[in-house]
């Protein structure tokens, strides 16, 4: 997903201000604060807890507009506060719809 992390005790204390943002095909599709999702001490608690040096997916955001696809997808997850970003995009190869 990232060739980089953060460590949680780096953005916990500004979490409500980062913000995820996602394009398809260079169109703006996802953008918002991580707070539109639950928290990660929630999930934390739902499923017991996480092991040092483990990561947690926690979910996304509604799409703008329509829900769809494209050939290629980027993500960033920004941290004003930090000055930084996590990015990762990757590219998919539409096949033919057959029969």
């Amino acid at each position: 997903i990232s060739q980089n992390a953060w460590r949680y005790d780096e953005v916990k204390p500004h979490w409500e201000r980062l913000i995820l943002r996602s394009w398809t095909d260079g169109k703006l599709y996802q953008e918002g604060p991580v707070t539109a999702m639950r928290s990660p001490e929630d999930l934390m608690k739902r499923h017991g807890g996480l092991e040092v040096g483990h990561a947690m997916f926690c979910g996304t955001l509604a799409a703008i507009g329509a829900i769809r696809g494209g050939e290629r997808f980027r993500m960033e997850l920004e941290d004003p506060v930090l000055k930084r970003k996590l990015s990762h995009e990757y590219r998919v190869k539409v096949l033919p719809v057959e029969g």
